[in-house]
């Protein structure tokens, strides 16, 4: 270890750059002058290992701040000057690597912010195509609820309006929405109940598959809930799950549910029913919103309005009946 050390000295002492085999017994008497050359040495040697090991662990830890001092440096290619020089500043280096460090992490927030914002934007695009294409589907329906598509099967004729009238088709028309309410206030048997359901399933299904094509499980069943949860059971249950075996339609009966029934007005009440709402399920579907009877529509707006609120988007209305 200590040869090129007994070379340096031979040659200054005795004019050759040679080792002898007893110059290493002389570095283990410490009445010669190589042991403390060598000793010497050895101090002046750790001395620098230890300076190179503490400006190691200050680049590694801080880079930043190391960098801003001492560029790019190798501390093993640097003199013991400047590897005293850069443990000497370490407070200044690590106060400037703090410094970088949270401007980094700034700019790093930010490039993550702005990342994001972008995907987010691209997103909600696609979704704002989406509703674009699917609202084109059924640009052929003429009648609009409020600036949405809406399609029915039937006109219907009120009782208190046109009772009066005793047109064949006007009653069939009408028999047609109470059999599919199936209200037991109006007589309707089990039997004329499924008969309306299967017409009405039919002719919505046939309609929705000639106009949104493979489509259709894209979209989502929204039915207006009735003034109770047993009358919306009877109404609603069977014809959703019909609807989505036929067409692929999503139905959305579970994750509608009424909570308080109506009470009506002349007892004092709103007219209106407490519907509780899924809110999770609705954000980000293609809702198609299906009522028995539409009257003014204002069931409808209520319904759309609600569910932009949550996040979907509401292409198409439809109902069996509406109001002449």
């Amino acid at each position: 270890n200590h040869r090129n050390l007994i070379k340096q000295y031979n040659l200054e002492h005795k004019g050759k750059s040679v080792v002898f085999i007893e110059d290493y017994y002389r570095i283990l008497d410490e009445q010669n002058p190589l042991y403390d050359l060598v000793h010497l040495n050895e101090q002046e040697r750790l001395k620098r290992v230890d300076l190179i090991n503490r400006a190691t662990r200050i680049k590694d830890s801080y880079s930043l701040g190391f960098r801003i001092f001492f560029g790019n440096s190798n501390p093993e290619l640097l003199s013991n000057e400047v590897l005293l020089d850069i443990c000497n500043k370490s407070d200044e280096i690590i106060q400037k690597h703090q410094e970088e460090k949270k401007k980094e992490d700034e700019r790093e927030r930010l490039r993550i912010a702005q990342q994001l914002e972008r995907e987010r934007k691209r997103i909600e695009q696609q979704k704002k195509d989406k509703c674009k294409s699917l609202r084109m589907c059924i640009d052929s329906w003429t009648e609009r609820i409020g600036d949405v598509p809406y399609f029915y099967l039937v006109k219907y004729f009120s009782i208190k309006d046109y009772g009066h009238v005793t047109d064949a088709g006007i009653w069939q028309n009408r028999r047609l929405v109470w059999n599919f309410k199936n209200d037991p206030q109006k007589s309707v048997n089990p039997f004329a109940h499924d008969s309306a359901r299967k017409e009405v399933v039919a002719t919505l299904v046939c309609e929705l598959q000639k106009r949104f094509k493979d489509k259709c499980s894209d979209l989502t069943l929204f039915c207006i809930p009735a003034s109770t949860q047993l009358k919306t059971s009877r109404r609603y249950m069977q014809f959703a799950m019909e609807m989505h075996e036929k067409c692929g339609i999503i139905s959305s009966f579970n994750q509608v549910k009424v909570i308080e029934d109506s009470v009506a007005k002349h007892d004092g009440g709103s007219g209106l029913q407490t519907v509780e709402l899924d809110e999770a399920f609705f954000k980000d579907r293609y809702v198609i919103i299906f009522d028995d009877v539409v009257t003014s529509g204002s069931s409808m707006l209520r319904t759309k309005y609600r569910l932009e609120e949550l996040g979907a988007f509401v292409i198409g209305c439809m109902s069996v009946g509406k109001t002449v």
